[in-house]
């Protein structure tokens, strides 16, 4: 009976183990995950089995790390090549030029490129200004009556309506209909009353401001004014002139100067030049017939013939004997071209020549030489074929001019007046840029002595710039030097601490170690300037790898020196840039086939050498392309891994599963069936 039943618990456990297979997992029962631990078991296979995938996440992240690396290294070779393109480009620093002034207070400028290096003396006489009319003090209760005129600035006039009002409306007004030409403010001058002030837009004398028509309410506030005309004129005594050479003819009231006269007149009591003082006179000009030069010629009156002369069968006869020839005579000097007639001298000994060029009246401010008296005329004719007659001459000083004028003037219209090397200049506005070429100036405020303008080269920006470019190439030159290093450490890269990322990296690529030596080969090599063997290589300048001389493999040059990177002696530098800038310049860039593009020198062989070293086409780039193509597969292959480690990880639960279940039932038909058979 007993083995009936025995045989029967191992039949039911069979049917039950048979009975736990199934497709889908099964989980553990509670205390069988502990007693046989299938959780950690399973996890453990995973983990077996996910050590390929691991293995390729580390290469693609050791790729990636990789492309990183490239990244900065182009960025440090877009920079080198930007720096050298900016010593030769059209920004080059060496074609910057600087404008210096001695009295930043009278006189400032800006030099363009263009602008040639050169030293000028300036002196500003008078700023150009435009006309300032101020009312008197008006309180904002003063009615002012309604009035129709007109303002003039130049070629430009502009009519206003006036209804009548304080001086506020009168400004507003004047702002809406005349805005083209002029400015109107109030100024509050105290809490309860304004001065109105109209000033003209534009400077220079020809931008006078004129008015006309009903002017009333500019009256009544004491804007405008009835002038009167009134001048201080001298005349020089030309009869007390003193001949000097020639035959002037000479009057209290004109001088006729013929051909090489010279005549002066000294002017004890001569008068102060004021503001508004000028010399004033009339000259005509009348040419003369030119006289015929005297011609060589022979003697004339009869000479005998020689007698005739026989030989063998041959007679010559005698010609006639030359007894007497005049030397040729020069012709005389001619003189058609001088100009300077009257010169005129002051109190400091400062002589100004007044050079008309024809008959006419002229007149000359005289505002440069303001404070000064004069104390001498010369009267001068140096040319031999023209007769000048000089007369009506005076100094006129306006004291007060005629007609509707400003009461209060804040400024007057005039134009900017200077000299340049001595030379007088006028403008309308005080921004020039006319004069010098290249060079914009600003006139300020008069000064009292020459403001001496030097254009120069901008030295400072030129030595900033080729440092610049000398940081750029020594981080290139470092950065090849750390990852084409030999380096045993086999440690992936993405196990790598920061200092030890770099190093060796592209040891095996030959493309990074044919561009540093390609790089060091052109900061060493010699190149062409107009200095000869003078100046050809960068340490000429101060710039050098290592200096000449022995050192100690220790020292810090030494290390600099093994990585190609570059050194700078900045006295030596800036001496160079000052005393040689053009063979500084054609060391970095130059043009030697006159084709005007620049084709030799540092900078331009760098630009050329990066062409091939990163962009489109360039080694940097293919390699990233290529270990992009390498992520790329890598991915898709762990893809395609991690789906078959998920099948394989299910298939190792079900598995174990069924297994749990097959122990489970086990463990009950046991204690079933030591429940059917309990123990005597």
């Amino acid at each position: 009976m007993q083995k009936r039943f025995l045989v029967m618990g191992i039949f039911l456990v069979s049917t039950l183990w048979g009975a736990s297979i199934t497709n889908k997992p099964i989980l553990n029962l509670p205390g069988t995950e502990n007693k046989f631990d299938t959780e950690g078991t399973i996890k453990k296979l995973v983990e077996v089995k996910r050590i390929p995938i691991l293995k390729k996440q580390q290469e693609i992240q050791d790729l990636k790390i990789e492309n990183q690396i490239i990244q900065d290294f182009v960025s440090y070779l877009r920079e080198l090549d930007t720096k050298s393109k900016k010593l030769y480009s059209f920004e080059s620093p060496f074609g910057d030029k600087l404008a210096n002034s001695t009295d930043e207070y009278s006189l400032s400028a800006i030099a363009q490129r263009k602008a040639k290096k050169d030293t000028y003396q300036i002196r500003v006489i008078q700023i150009a200004q435009a006309d300032s009319f101020a009312s008197r003090s008006l309180s904002r209760f003063d009615n002012l009556p309604p009035g129709d005129f007109s303002i003039t600035m130049g070629d430009t006039t502009v009519k206003v309506r006036f209804r009548g009002g304080n001086i506020y409306q009168l400004a507003e007004q004047l702002n809406q209909q005349a805005a083209e030409i002029i400015e109107a403010k109030v100024i509050a001058d105290t809490p309860s009353t304004g001065v109105l002030v109209i000033t003209g837009k534009k400077t220079g004398q020809k931008n006078k401001l004129t008015f006309s028509g009903n002017l009333d309410p500019l009256f009544k506030a004491d804007i405008l004014k009835m002038g009167e005309d009134k001048k201080d004129i001298y005349t020089p005594p030309l009869n007390r002139s003193l001949t000097k050479k020639g035959n002037p003819i000479i009057s209290p009231s004109s001088l006729t100067l013929k051909p090489e006269s010279e005549v002066d007149l000294p002017l004890p009591d001569g008068p102060e030049i004021k503001e508004n003082t000028s010399l004033i006179f009339s000259i005509a000009i009348t040419p003369l017939p030119v006289e015929e030069s005297p011609t060589n010629y022979l003697l004339d009156f009869p000479i005998e013939k020689m007698e005739s002369v026989q030989v063998s069968n041959v007679t010559v006869e005698g010609g006639s004997l030359i007894v007497y020839y005049e030397e040729p005579k020069a012709p005389p000097v001619r003189i058609s071209n001088f100009q300077d007639y009257i010169a005129v001298e002051f109190s400091d000994g400062q002589v100004q020549y007044l050079s008309p060029t024809a008959s006419g009246t002229y007149s000359n401010q005289m505002v440069m030489q303001k404070g000064k008296k004069i104390v001498r005329l010369y009267f001068k004719n140096a040319n031999t074929d023209k007769q000048v007659t000089i007369q009506n001459v005076s100094v006129e000083t306006v004291v007060s001019e005629g007609g509707i004028q400003g009461k209060n003037p804040v400024s007057k219209a005039q134009d900017a007046i200077f000299t340049l090397d001595g030379i007088e200049v006028k403008r309308d506005k005080n921004t020039i840029d006319d004069v010098i070429d290249g060079v914009s100036l600003t006139l300020k405020n008069p000064s009292s002595m020459p403001v001496t303008l030097t254009i120069d080269h901008d030295y400072e920006k030129i030595y900033q710039a080729i440092l610049d470019w000398v940081h750029a190439y020594n981080q290139v030159m470092e950065y090849l030097a750390i990852v084409t290093a030999p380096d045993k450490d086999r440690t992936p890269l993405s196990e790598r601490s920061q200092e030890t990322l770099r190093n060796g990296v592209f040891q095996a690529d030959v493309s990074f170690s044919t561009l540093r030596s390609k790089l060091r080969t052109i900061a060493q090599n010699a190149y062409p300037t107009v200095y000869g063997r003078e100046l050809t290589v960068l340490e000429q300048i101060g710039i050098y790898t290592k200096k000449a001389g022995s050192f100690s493999t220790s020292d810090e040059d030494w290390n600099t020196a093994k990585m190609g990177l570059l050194q700078v002696d900045e006295n030596r530098l800036k001496d160079a840039i000052r005393t040689k800038i053009d063979g500084v310049e054609q060391l970095f860039a130059s043009d030697t086939t006159g084709d005007m593009v620049k084709n030799e020198g540092i900078a331009v062989q760098i630009n050329i050498q990066l062409r091939y070293s990163y962009g489109p086409g360039s080694f940097t780039t293919l390699r990233m392309d290529s270990n992009k193509q390498k992520i790329a597969i890598k991915e898709k292959e762990i893809e395609k891994m991690n789906r078959e480690l998920e099948d394989y990880e299910l298939k190792l639960r079900q598995e174990y599963g069924r297994m749990n279940q097959a122990i489970q039932q086990s463990e009950a038909q046991k204690k079933w069936l030591q429940g059917q058979f309990p123990n005597k």
